[in-house]
């Protein structure tokens, strides 16, 4: 039904393959071949020839889906600044906010719109801010921000700039700075956001951030059915999903809660709809489940923090499907533009004249296993350390995406955070089936598993300053997981750390 209450059937999955298949047929450029055809045909031999033709022709267009034929760098406009290193190539618009529009992974375009479409990239944003006098749910007033930039390289030697500024250089209320930052060892862009009030009187605004992320199947114009939307829920319980539905079908298949994680996902289906939420975790995350990819957002406040307010998050889904706008009832088909809308009001922040507000938002892209639980420092968890024993060992648990590749280690800490012991030497689970078999060390494009056993010696040693295993346990209150660097092989970046007390293991017992 629909959120007025009319009677209507909700969309289930059959039927969103059964829209795919429509949608796919319509595509085809097929004049003289159509399914009907078949039927009439009375010739056996001319209804083979039919047969493979269609399939030929279809095989054809699907071959098109599994990656884009653009290069990423085609894509950005002429008056954009560009930086890449071996996973990410990413470009601001200096002419519009200092606005993020292409964000490619590999080949995969995140944002939407990509330069194929008739759409002018300066009226629809990839991620765009946008500084709210209201909450967004409550109007659609907004400051006027800058539209003329000044672009400094600070590492001017590098023929991709790893480091870049770029500052309005004029203002009404506000004036904007963003600092962007790409290493070329990590899979992560950081961009610290600064806004400064700049007139005479006290500001009160809403920091919002516009995404619109890309849905489509490669340049098919067919909607990826594998891709999840995932973010965290201030509260959710049996009677409370979390979330309110305000537009489409209020029992729309594509959004649910999971109550034991205090998630919100959004399995999506090409259907249209939108959903309001609270998410004070500062994180949100778009994975393909087929392959584990994930894109994935974060924020950080560097200095004044902004008050938390509520239903923060605006989730639109476009797609095909009926939904009531300004009283009249509007139905979209299966081809429309694939695209979500996500509207992330950062809070609700207050300046004095001459004073500032600064946030940096880190996007990421690595593999993980699902779901995707937190989003840390760049890293994709799909489970968090934790650490267990028996008699004789240490069992570590732990799934990630780890941006940034080499080798892991263990180190075992006390309650001071004085160092016990460490163990540099571990291969990570590998992926047998995988072609080429995965390293033995972190890399993006594989998750990062660890389910490993740790076997420490019981009796003393010749070193009697290193702990054996009882007093290793006795004494272990942290265990970390860390990246090391190739050639040294010493720690280059903490990845997550569990704390005790430990529980035992039990084989039969434990579960993820």
């Amino acid at each position: 039904m629909l959120i007025t209450g009319s009677n209507q059937p909700s969309i289930g999955v059959k039927e969103s393959y059964s829209l795919l298949i429509e949608s796919l047929i319509s595509r085809c450029q097929l004049k003289k071949i159509h399914l009907r055809f078949l039927y009439k045909e009375q010739n056996p031999m001319r209804v083979l020839f039919k047969t493979m033709s269609l399939i030929c022709c279809i095989f054809l267009h699907i071959s098109q889906f599994s990656a884009w034929s653009q290069d990423p760098q085609s894509m950005d406009s002429p008056s954009s600044i560009s930086l890449s290193n071996d996973w990410i190539h990413a470009a601001f618009n200096v002419s519009s906010e200092a606005r993020l529009e292409t964000f490619a992974a590999g080949n995969h375009h995140v944002l939407w719109p990509h330069k194929k479409l008739d759409h002018p990239l300066d009226r629809i944003p990839g991620i765009s801010l946008i500084l709210y006098a209201d909450h967004p749910r409550s109007g659609s007033r907004t400051f006027s921000l800058p539209t003329s930039f000044a672009v400094e390289t600070i590492r001017p030697n590098s023929a991709t700039p790893s480091f870049v500024a770029v500052n309005s250089t004029s203002s009404a209320s506000f004036a904007i700075s963003r600092q962007i930052s790409l290493l070329s060892d990590e899979a992560v862009l950081w961009v610290t956001t600064t806004v400064t009030n700049t007139s005479d009187a006290e500001q009160t605004f809403y920091p919002t951030e516009i995404t619109m992320y890309n849905t489509e199947f490669g340049v098919s114009n067919m909607p990826n059915l594998q891709l999840l939307f995932y973010s965290p829920i201030a509260s959710v319980s049996e009677d409370d999903k979390g979330f309110d539905v305000t537009l489409g079908l209020v029992n729309n298949l594509q959004f649910q809660s999971l109550t034991d994680r205090r998630l919100m996902v959004c399995k999506y289906l090409n259907r249209v709809g939108e959903i309001v939420f609270t998410n004070h975790e500062r994180w949100i995350a778009l994975q393909d489940e087929k392959n584990g990819r994930v894109w994935g957002r974060e924020y950080d406040f560097l200095d004044k923090q902004p008050e938390p307010v509520k239903n923060n998050v605006i989730l639109y889904t476009n797609g095909a499907g009926e939904f009531i706008r300004d009283g009249q009832l509007h139905y979209q088909n299966t081809d429309v533009d694939k695209y979500m809308r996500l509207t992330h009001v950062l809070g609700r922040v207050t300046l004095q004249p001459g004073e500032s507000f600064t946030y940096r938002a880190g996007m990421t892209t690595s593999v993980s296993l699902g779901p995707i639980l937190d989003i840390r420092d760049g890293i994709v968890f799909g489970k968090h350390l934790e650490m267990l024993y028996d008699s004789i060992s240490f069992y570590v648990f732990g799934a990630m995406g780890i941006p940034q590749e080499g080798p892991v280690g263990f180190q075992f800490l006390n309650e001071q955070d004085e160092l016990l012991r460490t163990n540099y030497n571990v291969t990570l689970v590998l992926d047998t089936f995988a072609r080429p078999r995965r390293p033995s060390g972190a890399v993006t494009t594989h998750p990062t598993v660890i389910a490993h056993q740790l076997g420490f010696p019981v009796v003393d040693e010749a070193d009697s300053d290193t702990p054996v295993f009882p007093d290793l346990l006795e004494r272990c209150k942290k265990v970390r997981l860390v990246l090391l660097d190739k050639q040294s092989k010493q720690p280059v970046r903490i990845i997550d750390e569990a704390v005790g007390p430990w529980r035992q293991y039990v084989e039969a017992e434990y579960r993820w």
